[in-house]
This record gives C-alpha cells, sequence and structure tokens, in this order.
C-alpha cells in the first residue's frame, strides 16, 4: 500500500482525492507547500501530489525542494492553468505528470497508478554508487562478484539507508518505514536488525553503518581513493 501526500490548499477538492485515493492507499494532506515539505522530511513518501497555487511556499518552490534533496519520488502536479509556460517550468524542476483542473476522478487514479507503477519498475534495479547494485526482486546487495541476499526487513532498512547516503533516520523514521507506522515494535527490534545488518554488509568496503547517538543511524559510502 502506497502512501501518497497530497499538497492542496482547496478544502474542497484535498477532500475529493483524499475520499478517492483512501480506497487503496495511505493518505497524507497539507495545506501548503511549507506543511508539504515538513510531512516529507518525517515520512516516507511514495507519492507526491501537489498543487501550483499555495500560500506559503507554492508547488514549484516544493518540487524544487523535493528534487533539491535528491528525492526522485514521483510527482503528479495538479493545476488550474493550461499555461504552456507554466508546465514547462514544472517539467524542467522534476514533475512527472500534470493534470488539470477540472478533472475526473478516475483519471487522477489512473495517473497516480501508471506513475507509481513506473517508480516501483524503475526501483527494482537501483545503482546506488558505482557498482553498489541493490535488486530488489532477489533482495540482494551486490559489488562486482560479491554479493548477499537479505531477509525483507533487513532489506528494506538498507534500502532506505542507501537511498540517501549520509542522511540521519530517527529511530521513529525507520519504524514508520520499514515495519510500518502503527506497528509494535520495540527498540531493541531495531538494534538487532541493525547489528544484523552491519554484519551482512561487513564485507562490502566503504559501507559503513553508523549510529548517531542520542538520534538514529545512518549509512555512509566512504571514498576508497
Amino acid at each position: 500500500m502506497a502512501t501518497i501526500l497530497i499538497a492542496e490548499d482547496d478544502d474542497n477538492i484535498r477532500f475529493l482525492m483524499k475520499r478517492e485515493l483512501a480506497k487503496s492507499h495511505i493518505l497524507l494532506c497539507s495545506t501548503n507547500g511549507v506543511e508539504a515539505w515538513q510531512t516529507i522530511s518525517e515520512r516516507e513518501i511514495d507519492l507526491l501530489i501537489a498543487d501550483i497555487m499555495m500560500p506559503g511556499m507554492d508547488g514549484f518552490g516544493l518540487i524544487g525542494k523535493v528534487r533539491g534533496s535528491g528525492s526522485t519520488i514521483p510527482i503528479l502536479m495538479i493545476t488550474a492553468n493550461q499555461d504552456f509556460d507554466l508546465k514547462r517550468q514544472g517539467f524542467s524542476l522534476g514533475t512527472d505528470d500534470y493534470l488539470t483542473k477540472p478533472f475526473e476522478l478516475d483519471e487522477l487514479v489512473w495517473r497516480v497508478q501508471a506513475l507509481l507503477k513506473r517508480s516501483k519498475a524503475v526501483g527494482d534495479r537501483q545503482v546506488i554508487n558505482g557498482d553498489l547494485t541493490m535488486d530488489s526482486l532477489s533482495l540482494t546487495l551486490s559489488m562486482g562478484e560479491q554479493s548477499v541476499t537479505l531477509p525483507r526487513k533487513e532489506f528494506d532498512l538498507l534500502h532506505k539507508f542507501l537511498s540517501y547516503p549520509g542522511r540521519i533516520y530517527t529511530k521513529s523514521q525507520l519504524f514508520d518505514s520499514v515495519w510500518g507506522y502503527s506497528a509494535e515494535s520495540s527498540e531493541n527490534t531495531l538494534k538487532t536488525q541493525i547489528s544484523r545488518l552491519r554484519k551482512k554488509i561487513s564485507p562490502f568496503s566503504g559501507l559503513s553503518l553508523k549510529a548517531v547517538k542520542g538520534i538514529g543511524y545512518r549509512m555512509e559510502i566512504l571514498d576508497e581513493k
């Protein structure tokens, strides 16, 4: 089940989109770009739906921040303006698709499904750094002739860390992403998984999973030059 963030300041449109998409997805909502960026910084998001005209920070500003952070999550931009230059600006910033108001809810669902499917296909095999590769179909990490197959939870943890090397993840963020927001997992569960993951990746030179005291964990990809 994908987690979708809707950034839309129109209460009626936001309500209708949420009601329709919540049938098969986890929905989060923000009324402006500032709130949306805060949510993206704290939660694992699979797709962003953003209106262009929003108070505080508009859709263009939000997309700029998302792509500037290195995130590749699919973005569907919503706009009431069919101006070609606006669309060009959105695509140049990293928008994946456009939907013009007013729109049919069925079309919204189709576009969301297409973006999520495309995103999954791209993410099935991801080159992280150089010849360091993660394959979500076989749950393997490989580099040169070195390869290891991981249990699903360990793979999901590693994928999160390697998606943004150097970024510090809090324990609650890791629980949310790997075990689910409402899962009853203890700190010992996370420590056990981290310990096992460290042992599994120890043969891979250049990878270092470090604890950040009082906060959480981060993965470093060391320069071997």
